[in-house]
């Protein structure tokens, strides 16, 4: 597969030039101005460690997907997927070891059936949702957490 490939399959890309989806590469700048934010007022709190490693991650996906939105090829689509990826996990082990108080051992198996289940996702067409139904099981997990 061509990593500079352009690939157009959801949001609202145009044609295949750089500024062909501007409102997500525009919008995406709010994940960096939060990421900084958050950075800038971590404090020296009990979970301040957790509120910079969230935030180092946010920075990171409002990075990676300015260049998906911007690049829309193979190699900024993984520059998207990865760090968001990696934000739910860290919000599973958080959410599972500090607000639920579960065992590691639970957090863990749960960890890997989310990620097993994301990658499934990617095996699905569900044409309603328009690309963004590998993110359905994130949803899931939040109400699953919340209830």
């Amino acid at each position: 597969m061509d990593l500079y490939q352009p690939i157009d399959f959801y949001c609202e890309r145009l044609d295949p030039s750089f500024w062909a989806e501007p409102l997500n590469t525009i919008s995406n700048l709010s994940f960096i101005i939060a990421g900084v934010y958050w950075l800038l007022h971590a404090g020296k709190g009990k979970d301040s460690g957790w509120i910079k490693y969230f935030a180092l991650n946010t920075i990171i996906v409002g990075i990676g997907s300015i260049l998906f939105h911007t690049f829309a090829n193979f190699w900024s689509l993984w520059a998207d997927v990865l760090p968001i990826m990696l934000f739910m996990l860290l919000f599973i082990l958080y959410s599972f070891t500090n607000i639920l108080r579960l065992k590691l051992a639970t957090t863990i198996l749960f960890s890997i059936i989310f990620t097993a289940t994301g990658f499934a996702m990617e095996l699905v067409q569900i044409p309603l949702l328009n690309g963004s139904h590998t993110y359905l099981h994130a949803f899931v997990a939040l109400i699953l957490i919340y209830y």
